[in-house]
């Protein structure tokens, strides 16, 4: 029988970049940082204080996917078909983006809805956003392999119809020495997956209070 993964959902890592090699090592000196892997510790529920978060932070989120959102077109629970996506707006081209919400890791349910989304909507931009990995103890994207490749896959295969954006939410705090190392975790966003040509890898730290 498969053993279970073991979970963590909050760590401290060591921040060994600027440790320089050959000098003696004082572990007061090494910077370290807050992670929290389980989003749900710092958003307990999607619909109650995720999607309220996203909301307020699209400006934060159309400069990672490099968009302008503009947030009076905001719709929440859009119905398509039998379901309804969590919410669509408008950028400030006109176009149409359908945003996706869900806590890490990825899973197969969420692909199913961004695929059947892009079909049922005339939206020109869906974008999967993923909140923490789910407490693994290995720590990785979000957004699970397998499923950034598939939105890759999407984004050459159906380019002319929608684009797919791959979007995660990690928390973790700025880096300090380990005696003063109890700082507030910041949600950081980042752009995982994008259409062909697109800046892949930008990110934005969202301040405390922000």
């Amino acid at each position: 029988m498969a053993a279970h993964p073991m979970m963590i959902d909050h760590v401290i890592i060591a921040v060994m970049a600027n440790v320089k090699p050959g000098k003696p090592l004082n572990f007061a000196d090494i910077p370290v940082a807050n992670v929290e892997w389980n989003a749900r510790n710092y958003w307990p529920n999607e619909v109650g204080n995720l999607t309220p978060w996203v909301i307020q932070h699209l400006d934060d989120i159309g400069h990672v996917l490099g968009m302008r959102l503009e947030a009076q077109t905001l719709r929440r629970e859009v119905r398509l078909g039998s379901f309804r996506a969590d919410l669509v707006l408008e950028d400030s081209q006109g176009r149409t983006v359908l945003m996706e919400l869900q806590f890490g890791p990825s899973d197969h349910e969420h692909l199913a809805k961004v695929v059947t989304y892009a079909s049922e909507s005339s939206a020109d931009a869906i974008v999967w956003i993923v909140a923490g990995t789910g407490g693994r103890i290995r720590p990785n994207n979000p957004i699970r392999p397998e499923h950034q490749r598939i939105l890759a896959w999407l984004n050459r295969e159906i380019r002319q119809s929608a684009t797919f954006y791959g979007l995660s939410i990690e928390l973790e705090s700025e880096p300090s020495k380990m005696p003063h190392a109890d700082l507030p975790l910041l949600p950081r966003l980042k752009l995982v997956v994008g259409p062909e040509g697109s800046a892949v890898g930008p990110e934005r730290v969202v301040p405390p209070g922000g």
